[in-house]
């Protein structure tokens, strides 16, 4: 090999070198970034349904004690949807609440749309029959179209029998909406390792805001 050849070989390395080493410390970087982003999102998967547990739960101790309110037992049909529409301007994070009878009629109406329906053929109703527990189903709004988590209470009396069905329609678009928005980007990595809940808290401001028109809400059953 000739002297010039020899220099220009050393030149190409010597120009190649910092380039490779650059390469691989993008690499390396790339990698990192991305398996700190998959850690964010499976701490945040874990946060988001241990929320949803939560509220679920929440859910639950609220029907309790309202299935024990004698306007909801044994109140009229007005009387009771008067209540229960109060009680939904304090828990915008729910579509609708009511109650249905143990013949699958619907009976007490949050949102006093008045309508006749008969919900015997839901399966949450069908299994809250003869459930002693809360019955969660997620489905999609037959009127509406949204997706609710369907949360029913069966109420029975001092024998065990059924006196009517509570249900909570727990708006699962606007919880979806909001948790999505929780999601972290890698470039967000540095922003969020401060404070890792506050993207969660902030959904969970989101869904407590009252919405703009809950009369324009169908019930979802």
């Amino acid at each position: 090999m000739s002297l010039r050849a020899r220099i220009l070989w050393l030149v190409l390395v010597a120009t190649l070198l910092p380039i490779l080493a650059i390469l691989g410390l993008l690499l390396e970087n790339r990698a990192t970034t991305a398996a700190q982003a998959l850690d964010r999102l499976q701490i945040r998967a874990t946060d988001i349904a241990s929320d949803l547990d939560d509220k679920i739960a929440g859910t639950a101790q609220l029907m309790f004690g309202l299935a024990r309110v004698p306007l909801v037992r044994e109140g009229d049909k007005a009387m009771c949807s008067d209540f229960l529409a109060a009680v939904l301007k304090e828990h915008p994070q729910y579509t609708g609440l009511l109650t249905i009878l143990p013949d699958g009629r619907l009976h007490c109406d949050s949102l006093r749309s008045g309508r006749e329906l008969n919900l015997s053929d839901r399966q949450y109703f069908q299994q809250a029959l003869s459930a002693q527990g809360v019955v969660v189903e997620a489905v999609v709004g037959r009127l509406t179209g949204k997706g609710v988590m369907q949360i029913a209470y069966p109420a029975r009396d001092a024998r065990g029998v059924l006196q009517f069905v509570l249900l909570a329609s727990l708006n699962m678009d606007a919880y979806g909406a909001a948790v999505a928005q929780t999601l972290v980007h890698p470039r967000d990595l540095q922003n969020s390792s401060t404070q890792p809940n506050l993207p969660l808290r902030e959904a969970q401001k989101k869904l407590r805001a009252p919405p703009k028109r809950l009369e324009d809400q169908g019930i979802e059953v």
